[in-house]
């Protein structure tokens, strides 16, 4: 019950009979709590999609309600909506398995297979350890460690035997060290929310351009709905896009929804 008693919106789902049990669940949920409850048979999800939209629009920003809405997108066709959504999740949390492994597998049903230009391993390392935990709990550790190491820095400081000195001086280091990797990943994170450079194609497909357009410019290429962008400059309605292997080119802001 403690699980539920802060939520501010309840779903049920079934299937066949299921959908009765659910309907009669839903219905308790508001008798017992007050709390908005709704019931929905398992497959209705476009339904289910414009209630969690309807929560969305209220200003609640939830990693768990961007999934949901993400897979209503994947179960209604819609890669780029899927991909979008799940992006807005990693955003919130990118240390969420559930969007990632998500995203991960729409990836794989897309038609443009963009290879991503090779970045230097160790860059990629420690991006990757700086997902294994939020940005609030990298942030926890950072404080953690930095009163370690001013402990250990007060050790050092104070008047004592030489060996408790000189292991005070180490301890402050590695300390130290710890305490500034933490922070790295917690303000890598926090970057990464604030980003708005980062668009998904929305559209089927559309063209990309040499020259904001205009007759003069010319097809360089053509991406499908579902690919992700990264946003360089917007002119007019159209936006200077490059993608992940380094291609760039110009295409119509209508046709790209930011994450």
């Amino acid at each position: 019950a403690s699980k539920f008693a802060n939520a501010r919106d309840i779903f049920f789902i079934g299937r066949g009979v299921d959908y009765a049990i659910s309907l009669e669940g839903s219905l308790k949920m508001k008798e017992i709590s007050y709390i908005h409850s709704e019931a929905y048979a398992a497959g209705e999800w476009e339904k289910a999609r414009s209630a969690w939209l309807g929560i969305e629009e209220t200003g609640l920003e939830s990693p768990d309600l961007y999934i949901n809405i993400g897979d209503a997108c994947y179960k209604l066709g819609e890669p780029g909506g899927a991909v979008l959504w799940y992006e807005r999740a990693l955003k919130l949390s990118p240390s969420d398995r559930t969007a990632r492994y998500n995203l991960e597998f729409v990836r794989r049903s897309l038609q443009d297979k963009i290879e991503e230009v090779p970045e230097f391993f160790l860059k990629t390392s420690l991006r990757k350890i700086g997902y294994w935990m939020s940005s609030d709990a990298w942030a926890g550790l950072f404080l953690g460690f930095l009163s370690l190491f001013l402990a250990a820095l007060l050790l050092f400081a104070l008047p004592a035997r030489p060996g408790l000195r000189k292991t005070g001086f180490f301890s402050a280091i590695v300390l130290g060290l710890l305490a500034l990797g933490c922070l790295a990943a917690s303000l890598g994170q926090k970057r990464h929310y604030l980003r708005t450079d980062r668009a998904v194609v929305m559209s089927p497909v559309v063209s990309v351009s040499s020259s904001p357009g205009g007759s003069a410019s010319k097809n360089l290429f053509v991406l499908h709905e579902g690919t992700c962008v990264t946003l360089l400059e917007e002119i007019g309605g159209w936006c200077n896009i490059e993608l992940a292997d380094g291609r760039q080119g110009w295409m119509p802001a209508e046709n790209l929804e930011k994450i």
